[in-house]
């Protein structure tokens, strides 16, 4: 199952982890900037420009702006320039606060963490106004004592116990190195010896989430959260000039346009390769060609074995499967169905083991064993070919060189799925650059395997394929409420626990970042702060691939069939597997800007179908080939006859081989028209 998408999504983004969105840039040469979570109420901050505005604190007597809205905005001399409120976060919603800074004037709301509102979580309003002290900070919530500990005499602490006079008393706690806010709070507990417990506090980013109680507008103000920390580091230099802004992206990734090199490249060297036993014959007819019959020895034993060697050592040798309507009736039918099976069902964790056992065996088959024939070749190491052991199931012996490709592709596939067992494994440098090495055998290995006999064939599976996509992508979130594709290809659905819950415990039920499934290809964004991937799926190369193999074969039987009848070729004449492959590139880059444009994952095949099926119907139909290559080329059967012949060991020349096929041929099918037999080779 391949699945036929073009996304980029955020898949490198720590779901446990709440991303703050926008920066603060305070006009003071000694401050870096300060990175703040958006609120999911009231406008967005423009992405092209910035808000400068005067940092201001409200009256005392409003200092957490929780009075009503009803109440007068008294006590408050505004700064002459837009100005922007820091407040404390606590007592009151964060869109009431919103509400209340637009009532004195404010631009925009920048809400800080602060222990002191910990103390005050459950107080009643007349009880906070009176300086009681009703609670503590709340365990899990406000603290985790895992992250620091101590115990401080409860007669040595000042009050109120959030008081910044303990900070030195709970130094023990604070200075653990698991405590990454450096600060600790008082929780109440007292031990038997008058010892008040200190654990180390959260001070981690948070969303402001809208007030789902009010049935008035929402604020017409921007607002943002800060920790604690960030406000104690910009504090000692207020007042001063705040520019709130966007932080900054790329509006272009430079990982679309190397996804997008990737898979032309995997495309048209997976289907160049596809065709490797034309080209080799080609070369071979060429070779007796430039030294004449007379000139040309018989083959000796060794070379007729050699040449044998090399047609077996093609990927797919003797294994070619030619396909029918019937195989892309059925593609189209299994593909929903096993779609349709991993949408509502989580079986992810098996077609990753599934995956990484098949991909095991292309790598093994399309580059360590080739890699080692290389070098055998290169130091004449002949043990390697040399029988170690015997296997049941039909598989027979095996050579030294058998095994070692085996147990290196296959270690290198367990090393993979060691590294996609991990939560976020697509922000691993090994896990996803083995993923697209993966890929590329993978597609190598079917397009060497899997054949289309004609354009016909080629049609009805690209349509049906060009159909399916769409539906998945498209039309499927009418009846499935989303996308199905999407869902599928990105891993599932996401967490369901609260971000804050698994920014803490990421460990929690809920919180486990689903990983996409492994049949694509994946290039982590670049410099982007939010993370992500360009992902490209393996259906997206092997589909149109499987067309782009027809046409490179069909070239490469032309020139083959028109050398062995001892035509030239006309160089002012081309093929087609050049246009196709021009026309793969053309639409890949229109799928890629689409993502932009529409700003969500596109079904490629949308824009590779017409840019590929339609550059060879067209050719065809110019050339006058259409029906010949529609039915199926007689060509390419002629081909594979000479091809028999070459790595049979049949000697003689080309014109001689020329001669016996003409004989074998009724009058009129000998040669073929001037368009076909003069074209060049690719």
């Amino acid at each position: 199952m391949q699945f036929l998408l073009l996304l980029l999504v955020l898949l490198l983004i720590p779901s446990s982890a709440i991303l703050p969105t926008v920066q603060i840039v305070p006009q003071n040469p000694s401050s870096s900037p300060i990175y703040a979570a958006e609120a999911f109420y009231g406008p967005s901050l423009p992405a092209d420009n910035s808000l400068n505005l005067e940092s201001s604190f409200p009256p005392s007597n409003d200092r957490g702006l929780c009075a009503s809205l009803d109440d007068p905005v008294t006590n408050f001399d505004p700064p002459s320039s837009e100005f922007a409120f820091l407040i404390p976060r606590g007592n009151c919603t964060f869109e009431h606060k919103s509400r209340r800074a637009e009532l004195y004037g404010a631009s925009a709301v920048v809400v800080y963490n602060n222990a002191e509102q910990m103390f005050f979580g459950n107080a009643t309003e007349s009880e906070i106004n009176g300086g009681l002290i009703s609670s503590f900070p709340t365990s899990k919530v406000d603290y985790e004592c895992s992250n620091g500990e101590a115990h401080v005499p409860k007669s040595s602490l000042y009050t109120p116990y959030y008081s910044r006079s303990n900070d030195d008393l709970f130094a023990e706690c604070s200075s653990s190195k698991s405590c990454s806010s450096d600060r600790c709070v008082a929780t109440g507990e007292v031990n038997s010896d008058d010892e008040m417990q200190v654990c180390c506090m959260w001070d981690l980013h948070q969303y402001l989430y809208p007030d789902y109680s009010q049935t008035e507008p929402s604020p017409t103000i921007p607002s943002v959260f800060i920790t604690s920390s960030q406000y104690d580091a910009v504090q000692p230099t207020l007042p001063l000039t705040l520019q709130i802004e966007q932080r900054p992206r790329p509006k272009y990734n430079a990982s679309s346009f190397l996804i997008w090199a990737w898979g032309c490249f995997v495309a048209v060297v997976a289907s160049r390769i596809s065709g490797s036993e034309l080209s080799r014959a080609l070369q071979k007819t060429q070779e007796k060609m430039r030294r004449g019959s007379a000139s040309t020895p018989p083959p000796s034993e060794s070379s007729d074995r050699e040449g044998t060697r090399g047609r077996e050592d093609d990927i797919g040798a003797g294994e070619s499967m030619e396909l029918t309507a019937k195989h892309a009736l059925g593609f189209l039918v299994m593909s929903s169905v096993t779609l349709l099976i991993l949408f509502y069902l989580n079986i992810y964790a098996i077609i990753t083991v599934l995956y990484a056992f098949g991909c095991s065996g292309a790598l093994s088959q399309v580059m360590i064993y080739p890699f080692f024939r290389k070098i055998r070749s290169l130091t004449g190491w002949r043990n390697l070919d040399e029988i170690c052991c015997t296997l049941p199931l039909d598989i027979g012996d095996c050579t030294y060189l058998d095994v070692t490709s085996t147990a290196l592709g296959y270690g290198v596939g367990i090393l993979w799925y060691c590294y996609a067992l991990k939560t976020n494994a697509s922000s691993y440098f090994i896990y996803w650059f083995l993923q697209d090495i993966f890929g590329l055998c993978m597609c190598t290995l079917f397009l060497s395997v899997i054949r289309l006999p004609s354009l016909r064939v080629a049609s009805f599976l690209l349509v049906a394929a060009f159909v399916y996509d769409i539906f998945f992508v498209f039309i499927s979130p009418i009846i499935f409420e989303k996308s199905v594709m999407i869902t599928v290809a990105t891993g599932g659905d996401g967490p369901t626990t609260d971000p804050m819950v698994c920014e803490k415990y990421p460990d929690t039920d809920g919180c486990k970042v689903p990983n996409p499934l492994p049949m694509l290809f994946s290039i982590p964004k670049i410099n982007d702060y939010q993370g992500g991937s360009s992902l490209l799926g393996l259906g997206d190369i092997v589909l149109p691939g499987l067309l782009m193999s027809f046409a490179c074969r069909l070239d490469l039987s032309k020139a083959l069939v028109s050398l062995s009848n001892g035509e030239e070729k006309d160089k002012n004449v081309s093929g087609y597997f050049f246009y196709v492959c021009v026309g793969y590139a053309v639409g890949l880059m229109m799928a890629n800007v689409a993502v932009y444009v529409m700003e969500m994952g596109q079904p490629a095949l949308l824009y590779l179908v017409p840019c590929t099926l339609g550059v060879i119907i067209k050719m065809s139909m110019k050339r006058g080939e259409f029906e010949d290559v529609f039915k199926g080329p007689a060509v390419m059967n002629q081909a594979n006859e000479i091809l028999d012949e070459i790595e049979g060991g049949v000697g003689g020349s080309g014109s001689e081989r020329a001669s016996e096929n003409g004989d074998a041929l009724q009058d009129g099918e000998r040669l073929l028209s001037p368009n076909i037999s003069n074209s060049d080779v690719v």
